[in-house]
This record gives structure tokens, C-alpha cells and sequence, in this order.
């Protein structure tokens, strides 16, 4: 009607969006790659917390871990000392799929003239699942960090085993701010 420009501008500007300045009979497809690719962004920050969980929770470091239901689960079927952080590992594959909806969505951003619907096949699988899986990692990247575990003293003790070379960074800076040439350091070091 009369007042459909104002009404879109009202609804857009409530839901933080601009008034597009150009249309088409298509809604211009950067704002959907925009859109996946901040949640592709989102897995992937996430995906790198889990795998840091995941690295920790190895037997031979055993800093930081994934909770572990005794009553309900078991160890690795073939070192049964072991406890596989089933969840993040489940996020950071499902996180994996979220970042690939990036490649088609941005291939459904050529559209021919205005009118093209190649798009929408991929789309109908893209956006939605993108969406859920990007909500299912979150959820589960919150189990894991609201049940985590952390072996502070296995920490000090993974410290101690390097006898001070975990100071090798402090050290090298310090012999180079006083003059010391970085190539020399190094080879003292």
C-alpha cells in the first residue's frame, strides 16, 4: 500500500538491517554469505577451543578434559585407560560442515539477471542446516566447557618436566634486548 516503504524501513531498521538502495526480484545474496559466513566464522573459533580440549585431554599430557560419565560410558574400545572426548569431537566434525557452507554459498551469488534459480535448491540446505548445526556445535561447545575438567596439578608437573624451557621465549628476548644479536641467542639458546 501507501506506507510500504516506511513499513519496510521500520522492520528493517528494528532487526539492525538497512534498506537495500537497488532491488531485485532475488534478495541480493551477499547478505546470506554474509550471514554463513559468520557462522562458518563462529565454527571455526570454536572448532579451535574444542581441538585445544581435545589436545589437552591426550593421556600423555592430561591437563584439561572432557567430562567423563563412568555409569554410561567406557574407554577407547582398545586402551581402556583412555577417554576420548566423544562431544568435542562431535562439534569440531559437525563445525567442519558449517565452515563448507561457505564454498556454495558464495557460488549461488552469480545469479543471471535477476531471475536466476539455481540458487534456491542449495539454499533451501545451506541456510537451514547451517543454522542448526552452527546452534548444535554452541550447545555442545557449552556441555564441554561447563563440564570440563582441569588437572592443575599435572599442569605444573608438565611444566617442571621441560626443566625451564618453557622460559626459552622470556630468555631469548631478554639476551636480545640487551644487545645480544637474535642469531646469536638463538644458537646460546
Amino acid at each position: 500500500g501507501d506506507n510500504a516503504k516506511e513499513l519496510q524501513k521500520l522492520i528493517l531498521e528494528h532487526l539492525g538491517l538497512t534498506v537495500p538502495v537497488a532491488t531485485t526480484q532475488v534478495v541480493g545474496r551477499d547478505r546470506y554469505i554474509e550471514w554463513v559466513g559468520w557462522m562458518a566464522n563462529v565454527a571455526a573459533s570454536v572448532e579451535k577451543l574444542l581441538q585445544e580440549v581435545r589436545n589437552l585431554q591426550r593421556s600423555e599430557i592430561a591437563e584439561v578434559g572432557e567430562w567423563f560419565d563412568v555409569e554410561k560410558q567406557v574407554g577407547s574400545s582398545t586402551m581402556a585407560h583412555k577417554r576420548n572426548p566423544i562431544t568435542a569431537e562431535n562439534a569440531s566434525g559437525l563445525a567442519r560442515i558449517v565452515r563448507a557452507m561457505i564454498i556454495p554459498s558464495y557460488e549461488n551469488a552469480l545469479l543471471w539477471h535477476e531471475r536466476d534459480l539455481a540458487n534456491s535448491s542449495s539454499e533451501r540446505f545451506t541456510l537451514s542446516h547451517a543454522s542448526s548445526l552452527c546452534e548444535d556445535v554452541l550447545q555442545k561447545t557449552s556441555d564441554v566447557l561447563t563440564n570440563l575438567w582441569v588437572d592443575s596439578d599435572r599442569m605444573m608437573a608438565n611444566i617442571k618436566s621441560q626443566k625451564g624451557l618453557v622460559m626459552a621465549e622470556k630468555i631469548m628476548i631478554e639476551l636480545v634486548d640487551s644487545g645480544c644479536s637474535r642469531d646469536v641467542a638463538h644458537e646460546v639458546l
